[in-house]
């Protein structure tokens, strides 16, 4: 046994013979059932800004968490841990600096049977800010995340995120078209994604089996996402900074990898943040100027626009398209008004940009607009639609997706505006973004496109030649994945777009609908969903164990009509039917709130396996 194991050993078993002086203590932890995220003081504002990633992102996804520093966490028994928290968290940039018998803890936590997931560089530096000869949790991760000492300057870099297989792509919540080959990240017009990492050393001892991807710089392979069991608990590892790419427009990698970890491989009882239960697609549609006209009537002749399935149909108002005079514009003041009252029946009627569709792009792009200038075209567009169909316009989406940050969400906060569509964020679910660390606005929601590799829009794939049954399947995998894990997504084109694939476009809208019908999706708007979720933010939640169970209380004064609380069924018997309606799969039962004026439900949840 060599000197490492027998400390360990060593240290578990004082734990066990001393762990009944300090249960006591137990009594301080509180009775809530949460996960608990290890950051500490966070003294810089760079350190406060990942914390508010995650915190964003957890409370967004119904999580229920509780930000602790190290220091407290060590007064307890990890056994007692266990029965309080059912994983902690160990994010990147902000648990740098921890107690070195953190490291022991975690370990007997995770035998115990506890869960943790450690991001990209916890407990790699000690008190005084120095790097350590070896990463706390590199031993029980079994990757040494941290090679200063051998590497210097070189010990990170910028690399690939590349998945083992497609399967493992699909395990981690990779939305279809947001890796190449189904393995590499990949993003809208950039195509495989470039992420600083770092350089890796896999341990002898790590299996290829818990490894799911790979970190690859250069030529050269290190892990970067590696899940593997230890006694009754298990550890996941990325390599990848979660937090910092949040915070800089990139919310993806944050969000599905706590999705994976604390939804799936936790199970964790949590609210689910899409309407009812049920997957949400949004389905946008940019009308850009006077070449609709010919294309609305036919996609309502052609059924490419259904009732019942709620579009968000943007529509650029003015006259010109390229420069005043040109004569190129969608007109919504005057040729293209009854355009504009076709679409009514079919949705949500919303901004694209300001009043001159490639204009408007070409002046953000030069940055030649003032604040207030941008303001004066938006909301020019805005009042010129408002005025035809005599409602509030309340979605906005891009131009070409030039939409400069924040500066142009501060302008839809302004004009009193709820959401819009963003090439941000690229391939993840309606949320609040962040730009330069901080979040834009807690009041306009972004709706990130779904990319298919490269491309967006319908048109974008045609001119790169990709073939029909490849967009079919693609489109087709959208609903699949929307349904399967009760989320919100966006996709994007335009009316002229139908032209380029006719039979994948209908057979995509004759899926969803059919789904939809099921009560598996909702097809609706932009706002329909960004409605939502600002009360899913504003509704509490509170999960509190008691004898044989837990009690969950769901409040909000506006209302808990289609709020869903997710119940591992690992853990508890199914509730009883008259607290709402039930559906269930392989993990959870999915209990939803009926009633359209109750404002608090309390349940009490029973454990045990029905």
């Amino acid at each position: 046994m060599n000197k490492q194991k027998i400390i360990i050993t060593f240290f578990i078993i004082a734990l066990g013979v001393y762990g009944g002086l300090i249960l006591w203590r137990s009594d301080r932890l509180t009775k809530d059932y949460s996960v608990f995220v290890v950051c500490g003081d966070c003294p810089t504002q760079g350190e406060r800004n990942v914390r508010s990633a995650y915190e964003s992102v957890l409370r967004e996804e119904g999580i229920p968490y509780r930000l602790v520093d190290a220091p407290w966490l060590l007064g307890f028994h990890p056994a007692a841990a266990v029965e309080m928290t059912p994983a902690i968290i160990l994010p990147d940039a902000i648990s740098q600096k921890l107690p070195s018998d953190m490291a022991f803890w975690i370990e007997a936590y995770i035998r115990a049977g506890g869960r943790a997931l450690v991001v990209f560089d916890p407990g790699i530096r000690d008190q005084r800010g120095h790097f350590l000869k070896k990463p706390l949790f590199a031993d029980l991760v079994q990757v040494n995340y941290l090679q200063y000492q051998a590497l210097r300057e070189k010990s990170y870099g910028d690399g690939y995120f590349k998945f083992k297989d497609s399967a493992s792509a699909r395990a981690f919540e990779i939305p279809p078209g947001k890796a190449s080959q189904g393995v590499l990240l990949s993003g809208y017009a950039y195509g495989s994604l470039t992420y600083p990492m770092a350089r890796t050393l896999a341990d002898p001892r790590l299996e290829d089996r818990d490894v799911y991807a790979y970190a690859e710089i250069g030529n050269t392979r290190f892990p970067g996402l590696v899940q593997r069991s230890i006694g009754k608990g298990s550890v996941m590892y990325v390599n990848l900074s979660l937090g910092v790419l949040k915070g800089f427009s990139d919310d993806l990698p944050l969000r599905v990898i706590l999705r994976s970890f604390l939804l799936r491989t936790v199970g964790i009882l949590h609210m689910l943040n899409a309407p009812g239960g049920q997957g949400g697609l949004v389905i946008n549609w940019h009308i850009d100027s006077s070449i609709d006209w010919k294309s609305i009537p036919a996609m309502i002749d052609r059924k490419y626009l259904r009732q019942g399935m709620d579009y968000s149909l943007h529509i650029t108002a003015g006259d010109f398209r390229d420069a005043p005079g040109d004569g190129l514009g969608f007109d919504a003041g005057g040729k293209g008004a009854p355009f504009i009252r076709m679409l009514r029946p079919y949705g949500v009627i919303g901004s694209h940009g300001g009043w001159a569709h490639n204009w408007f792009a070409e002046q953000l792009s030069s940055n030649t607009l003032s604040e207030q200038e941008i303001t004066q075209y938006v909301n020019k567009n805005n009042e010129t639609l408002s005025h035809i169909t005599g409602t509030k316009i309340d979605e906005y989406s891009a131009p070409r997706g030039v939409h400069p940050q924040p500066i142009l969400t501060r302008v839809l906060e302004r004009l009193g505006m709820g959401s819009y569509y963003y090439t941000g964020d690229c391939g993840s679910s309606p949320n609040r973004t962040f730009i330069n660390g901080v979040m834009v606005s807690t009041s306009v929601i972004a709706f990130p496109i779904l990319p298919f590799g490269k491309e967006a829009s319908l048109h974008e794939m045609k001119v790169t030649g990709v073939p029909e049954p490849e967009v079919a399947a693609w489109l087709r995998g959208i609903v699949d994945y929307i349904v399967d894990h009760r989320t919100v997504r966006l996709f994007y084109s335009h009316p002229y777009d139908m032209y380029d694939y006719p039979r994948a476009l209908k057979e995509f809208l004759d899926y969803a609908e059919r789904r939809q019908s099921e009560g598996s999706v909702r097809v609706r708007s932009m706002s329909y969903f960004a409605a939502f979720l600002q009360r899913f933010i504003r509704t509490s939640s509170l999960f509190t164990r008691v004898p044989g169970g837990m009690t969950a209380i769901v409040s909000n004064p506006e209302g808990i009509f289609d709020m869903t609380l997710a119940i591992p069924r690992s853990r508890f018997m199914r509730p009883p039917s008259g607290a709402g309606s039930i559906h269930e799969d392989e993990e959870y039962y999915y209990l939803t709130f009926i009633s359209t004026t109750a404002t608090t439900a309390t349940l009490n949840l029973i454990e045990g396996r029905s």
